[in-house]
């Protein structure tokens, strides 16, 4: 049986997705949220990129002799049927990462047995998700619960990870995702990562990204609140652990 996935693009070379790793970069198209501060919205539709054939796919991946991993990302990963499939194919001969909203956990509970990493976005305070993503507020739930599901999973690497806009996700975001990770025991590293106002944004192209000094003080403020370990995702550095 032939698998087929859309795809939005391709970065042949990331030093900064996946932390002391080279890898390439998969975008998935289709999202089922609409972040108002979304940096890939043309991704979005659910009818957006081109087919590809699963073993074409790989193929055209295990061409690249400078990397020794993969990281999915999108659009939205886990709404592909042939998410699963390539993730075990990849899994063959790379180490394997998924980023994703968590808006479907039982997708998530399946992953977290066949790659190596997941990305989870907690995207802000869970009070202004249905504002931030656009969604229906009961996927709060779902994202709470592939949370709970990576977070107990050991075998897996997890990073959380907050975008920072200014105007519009920052301190009080920070300070209230914190309050979850420190009371849910988070294993993981929380990376807030910087927003950058070019490409394919749609409402908040006159922004300025925060800083990096910005980013800085919040991770602190992070750790003061009990998290163990938190980073940031710059252009300028690049992931950096903050201590």
């Amino acid at each position: 049986m032939k698998h087929f996935l859309r795809i939005g693009g391709f970065v042949e070379l990331s030093t900064v997705d996946i932390p002391k790793r080279a890898c390439c970069v998969v975008f998935l198209a289709g999202c089922n949220f609409d972040c108002v501060f979304c940096q890939n919205s043309t991704l979005i539709p659910i009818d957006s990129g081109d087919l590809i054939e699963l073993t074409k796919l790989v193929s055209e991946i295990s061409k690249n002799m400078l990397i020794d991993s993969v990281s999915i990302s999108g659009g939205e990963p886990i709404l592909q049927p042939a998410l699963i499939p390539l993730c075990q194919e990849l899994k063959k001969n790379f180490y394997v990462n998924v980023d994703t909203n968590g808006s479907i956990p039982r997708v998530v509970e399946t992953l977290t047995s066949i790659v190596n990493r997941i990305a989870l976005d907690i995207k802000c305070e869970f009070n202004s998700y249905a504002d931030i993503t656009r969604a229906p507020s009961h996927l709060v739930g779902a994202i709470k619960e592939s949370f709970n599901i990576i977070n107990s999973a050991s075998n897996t690497d997890f990073e959380v990870r907050t975008t920072i806009v200014p105007s519009l996700i920052g301190e009080l975001d920070v300070s209230a995702i914190s309050r979850f990770l420190t009371a849910q025991n988070f294993r993981g590293v929380y990376v807030l990562q910087q927003f950058w106002n070019e490409g394919d944004v749609r409402e908040f192209k006159t922004i300025e990204s925060p800083t990096r000094s910005e980013l800085i003080k919040l991770a602190k403020m992070a750790i003061d609140l009990g998290v163990g370990n938190v980073a940031i995702r710059t252009r300028e550095q690049g992931y950096e652990f903050i201590s």
